[in-house]
């Protein structure tokens, strides 16, 4: 399954237009803005086949999006392996929506970024230690095998 995030005007919720008015930006001008290409799946990632779901999602954690968790428990599946751009917010987040409702997160070490290399190592401690698993990329994509 894969998720994207949308933005924008009549997407967001208030707290979230909030913080990023707080934070002094124009929320035309945001990152992932519905129909750009901030948007879309990261053009290096190999596109999802015709049966794999693409959930889009309008804040931070991907399980709040209550398909997710549905599809998830209807696959019979305990286990997610994360990965995304915003280690510090969007990983951070759906890592801790997926322990909440009971499934085991696994954080792929390689496939995270932030714009802070320091506060992206220390939020990849903080889910080793009270979340999940943080792994590098081998080790999956050994089992995958």
């Amino acid at each position: 399954m894969f998720t994207r995030t949308e933005h924008g005007p009549g997407l967001d919720s208030a707290p979230y237009t909030a913080a990023f008015e707080r934070r002094r930006r124009d929320p035309d001008d945001g990152v992932c803005l519905a129909g750009t290409w901030g948007a879309e799946l990261a053009a290096d990632v190999e596109p999802p086949a015709a049966d794999e779901p693409v959930i889009v999602k309008h804040g931070y954690d991907a399980m709040s999006v209550a398909e997710l968790p549905a599809l998830l428990a209807a696959a019979g599946r305990d286990t997610v392996v994360v990965s995304g751009v915003a280690t510090t917010l969007c990983v951070a987040a759906t890592v801790a929506g997926a322990f909440e409702r009971g499934l085991f997160p696994i954080v792929v070490r390689e496939a995270t970024a932030a714009s802070n290399a320091a506060a992206r190592r220390a939020t990849l401690r903080w889910i080793d230690r009270y979340y999940g698993d943080v792994v590098p990329v081998a080790l999956i994509t050994d089992a995958w095998r």
